[in-house]
């Protein structure tokens, strides 16, 4: 019984682990192919989203580059949801300083724009 269990737990964890890894690759093809900026700022934002807990340092990267080109573009959704995610990225790591500052940055630009 307890093999069984095993063995199905596994199985279950590598096809969320290759869905995951799916959706992952997927998502960077789409920002390749993005022509807007708009629509490549929010595309690395559900890749941050998948990044967060595994791959803290990428999401953090992603986080800045979307702030980047959101700024650029004028595109204050982009940086509020940008702030949003540099939040979720120091939040886990215990740097509750910088993770309140960037949300409460987030929540000043929501605000103002309604979102």
């Amino acid at each position: 019984m307890k093999k069984l269990v095993l063995t199905i737990l596994l199985i279950t964890l590598f096809v969320a682990a290759y869905s995951q890894q799916k959706t992952i690759d997927s998502l960077k093809k789409l920002i390749a192919a993005a022509k807007e900026d708009t629509a490549r700022a929010m595309l690395m934002n559900k890749l941050g989203v998948y990044y967060t807990n595994s791959k803290p340092d990428s999401a953090l990267l992603l986080a800045q580059r979307i702030l980047q080109i959101s700024k650029a573009a004028q595109f204050d959704k982009g940086e509020a949801i940008a702030l949003n995610l540099e939040g979720n990225v120091y939040e886990p790591k215990g740097d509750y300083t910088k993770a309140l500052s960037a949300y409460l940055k987030s929540t000043k630009i929501a605000e103002r724009i309604h979102y």
